[in-house]
């Protein structure tokens, strides 16, 4: 079996009984590592597939927002309806006002266009 040495930083050899069975088991797991690191280097190559990827990631968020959307429509439909009266009396209190300075405005303005009169 193979250890790094601390203070020197060579490795070094141990001898054991099953060194056979361990080395069989270290050249197992560096097979493993190994593998899973081309895996992950092929995946991070592969552009097609991760813009694939993103695509459908972007769609399902798409897709979420918009399902909340027609949830937050449907809610505030159900508001307004079951409060129409509240609506109603708000727009009347917007609406009132502006058509007081609307008129008001019109009035001066049709005073000063008329003609003087002579004496």
């Amino acid at each position: 079996m193979t250890t790094e040495n601390t203070t020197t930083g060579k490795p070094e050899v141990t001898v054991s009984r099953n060194e056979p069975e361990v080395l069989r088991q270290e050249i197992e797991q560096t097979r493993t590592e190994l593998g899973d690191t081309v895996e992950a280097l092929a995946a991070k190559a592969d552009v097609k597939a991760r813009m694939r990827d993103k695509a459908d990631q972007l769609k399902e968020q798409a897709r979420a927002r918009r399902t909340q959307a027609v949830q937050k429509l449907h809610s505030t439909r159900a508001w307004a309806t079951s409060h129409w009266s509240v609506i109603a009396i708000g727009g009347l209190g917007v609406l009132v006002p502006i058509t007081a300075v609307v008129m008001t405005r019109r009035r001066s303005t049709r005073r000063s266009r008329r003609p003087m009169r002579r004496r």
